[in-house]
């Protein structure tokens, strides 16, 4: 009986490595949101690193988080690390900002590294912010299957962070 439920068993694992060769490797994820505000407005939100707390959707999920910026907080070069009993350990940089317009990330979740970019692009009377995840996991089977359930949060951080930068930035003066 032993032997009969350990073969299921290796059978199992052996199908689920078997899938995921077949997942793909990479994920890419892309929200907008249209704002009523300057491109600067938001810009600026999202260029300076500790303003991240009041608009990332992964904050509110580690509460107990702590993150240690680096000596620089805004522009190309500004960093974050996190370690947190939910989120566990990563680091967040912002590896180019072109004012106004771009802010490109580099993530770092524990060995599996991640990009993002911020556009933020005028439109008649309002601001079109963009965002966009992609993640390669390449061989890594198990980042093959975390790709497929990482997903549908990606696009809850980008919803939420996109309702709280349209709230701040339709609130500053014009």
């Amino acid at each position: 009986m032993i032997k009969k439920i350990l073969l299921v068993v290796a059978g199992l694992i052996v199908l689920l490595l078997l899938i995921g060769f077949a997942l793909p490797a990479k994920l890419e994820v892309s929200k907008s949101v249209t704002i009523n505000a300057s491109p600067e407005a938001i810009f600026e939100e999202i260029n300076d690193l500790e303003r991240w707390e009041k608009w990332q959707y992964w904050n509110t999920l580690d509460p107990e988080m702590k993150i240690v910026y680096g000596d620089k907080k805004v522009g190309t070069g500004a960093m974050y690390s996190w370690e947190g009993p939910v989120l566990d350990k990563g680091t967040l940089s912002i590896i180019e900002s072109v004012p106004n317009k771009s802010i490109a990330i580099a993530m770092d979740f524990g060995g599996n590294p991640a990009s993002g970019l911020y556009t933020v692009e005028s439109e008649s009377n309002a601001t079109k912010l963009n965002f966009k995840f992609s993640a390669d996991q390449g061989m890594n089977l198990i980042g093959r299957w975390i790709n497929i359930f990482i997903r549908g949060e990606v696009e809850k951080s980008f919803d939420y962070a996109g309702e709280k930068i349209k709230a701040i930035a339709e609130a500053k003066p014009k």
